[in-house]
């Protein structure tokens, strides 16, 4: 390695621990962090990082491809902070699309340059695409191999840990309870994301559609931190532990049947 390249590689890896720092600074200064809802996405937002680092480990990935992974990841949720803020909710359904508006604060209103300062026009494009894409049911057409690695990277790092925080807060259990519908069920096995509808959804779909977030994970490395974590098993007991009616067999079935899934796709 010549000594362009470990500048360049240790210029990439400080410059990601000071963004990060002065991230955390700003959204302490400007959001109440001893309120629970801003905390939940405070951790999210580094926990995510840390898990976007994992997959970029196991994929190889050279340290400038790291840092932008990195980036996306600290300000994939820039935008749930304002949110909750202006409409007193995380349901993108009941306010404005938070992927959307991340794109608005960050880069039509230039926020991220607060933080950043020393991306490329096509490293500011990667940025943009994958936390644009990263809450959307599915990733846009048209995109080359390497704007896809990243949407792909920040879409497994978020569900990651989102299973993380399902399971220890199995929120589905303020839901009205409803029913296992045949349809859903059969959508479920069929590997196919749950889609929601206008519609009000109840305990079983919430819990249908967490699960069916497996399907959209793209990396073996994703599945590896699934079943370390036991994340899954933890969701199921929490559920089990906050519900006070009898829930349909077939539901431990489908915790079950996730269970041998990643074990599957994490060899």
């Amino acid at each position: 390695m010549d000594t362009n390249e470990e500048n360049l590689k240790f210029s990439a890896k400080e410059n990601l621990i000071k963004v990060e720092q002065q991230l955390d600074d700003y959204i302490a200064s400007n959001y109440d962090l001893e309120n629970d809802k801003y905390s939940l996405k405070y951790i999210h937002t580094f926990k995510t990082k840390r898990v976007s680092d994992e997959i970029c480990s196991s994929l190889s990935l050279n340290q400038r491809d790291t840092y932008i992974a990195g980036i996306i990841a600290l300000f994939h949720d820039y935008a749930r902070f304002e949110q909750f803020r202006l409409y007193g909710t995380y349901s993108d359904a009941n306010s404005v699309d938070h992927g959307d508006l991340a794109i608005e604060l960050l880069f039509d209103k230039g926020e991220l340059f607060n933080f950043i300062t020393d991306l490329n026009e096509e490293e500011l494009n990667l940025v943009k695409l994958a936390i644009k894409n990263h809450n959307k049911y599915a990733v846009e057409e048209g995109l080359t191999e390497r704007q896809l690695l990243f949407c792909n990277i920040i879409r497994d790092a978020d569900k990651v840990d989102i299973y993380r925080i399902l399971s220890q807060d199995a929120r589905c259990i303020s839901f009205e309870e409803g029913h296992l519908k045949e349809e859903e069920l059969k959508n479920f096995y069929d590997h196919k994301l749950y889609k929601r509808s206008e519609k009000p959804i109840d305990f079983y779909d919430r819990i249908i559609m967490h699960l069916s977030y497996i399907y959209d994970l793209n990396f073996k490395q994703s599945f590896k931190i699934l079943k370390k974590e036991k994340y899954i098993k933890k969701y199921m007991y929490s559920m089990l532990l906050g519900i006070s009616f009898k829930i349909d067999d077939e539901l431990i079935n489908c915790f079950n049947y996730i269970e041998k899934y990643i074990k599957e796709k994490s060899i």
